[in-house]
């Protein structure tokens, strides 16, 4: 751990997000997209829309975007849909909570008093009963100095980019599997031998869930590189959401169905780590 590690380490919090920053592979797209946004004077889009399949990394790059708005003095709130009531009241407050005013914060007037922020809403597929309330009145209720990054396992509905504000005002990322060179540094990063790496590879597809699980396998069953196969992979039954480890574990159908806009800076990324 790096000195900056030590001194900025005093909650289990810190530790946790210096923990994951220093395991995290790939993304580099996704994080200079984020990062260009934060930035400019006149941000590029006011929604960064991510999907793809369980598993693939959405959590993950979630935190790490916390990390760099944070880094880059924004203030950050981050919603998991699966704890959100799906009314525009129950949205309301979980929001309220993130921005420590309680239950007072049920006003789309009062919205305007926000900071410069970051949104973070996770298992977006939770929240589809919202979508068009979300998109119609919610977030053009927003200041423009607060970014919104949505992300889910379904690609956004019709409006989303049929609507000339929003093909101006949102990108479309669909988030993918690792790529082969990536895919080993996970490996190497989760201390997988070299001589079981391709096999795990021939397995795995890249997809991150997968090599995390077959990594966790091998560890608990030091098994040899002629011992790794379908048949003889850990069965799990994916947990709910998007939690670190949780998904699918199988090698996932490529994402990205048709008729995904991908506007100006849309990324098809195949990078990085993680679950969601």
């Amino acid at each position: 751990m790096t000195t900056q590690d030590r001194t900025s380490s005093s909650h289990f919090a810190d530790r946790m997000a210096v923990a994951r920053r220093r395991s995290f592979v790939g993304r580099a797209a996704e994080h200079e997209l984020f990062r260009q946004a934060l930035q400019a004077d006149e941000p590029p889009f006011s929604v960064l829309h991510i999907f793809g399949p369980g598993g693939v990394g959405k959590t993950t790059l979630l935190h790490t975007y916390a990390s760099i708005a944070r880094e880059n003095g924004r203030a950050v709130f981050h919603l998991d849909a699966r704890d959100i009531d799906p009314s525009p009241q129950g949205f309301l407050l979980a929001l309220s909570s993130q921005t420590g005013v309680g239950e007072s914060w049920l006003s789309l007037e009062r919205l305007t008093a926000l900071p410069p922020a970051v949104l973070l809403l996770d298992t977006y597929e939770h929240l589809v009963p919202l979508d068009d309330w979300l998109r119609e009145t919610f977030l053009p209720a927003l200041p423009t100095h607060v970014l919104v990054v949505i992300a889910g396992r379904n690609p956004p509905s019709e409006p989303w980019r049929t609507d000339p504000a929003w093909r101006h005002l949102a990108r479309i990322v669909s988030l993918r599997n690792l790529r082969p060179e990536e895919s080993r540094q996970l490996l190497t990063t989760l201390q997988v031998p070299v001589s079981l790496q391709e096999s795990i590879l021939s397995l795995s597809y890249g997809h991150p869930l997968a090599l995390v699980l077959l990594a966790d396998w091998l560890a608990l069953a030091a098994a040899s590189a002629e011992a790794i196969s379908l048949e003889r992979a850990p069965r799990r039954d994916p947990p709910a959401g998007g939690a670190v480890y949780a998904g699918c574990s199988h090698p996932p159908a490529s994402p990205g169905p048709g008729g995904v806009r991908p506007g100006p800076g849309d990324h098809r990324s195949y990078a990085g780590r993680g679950a969601g």
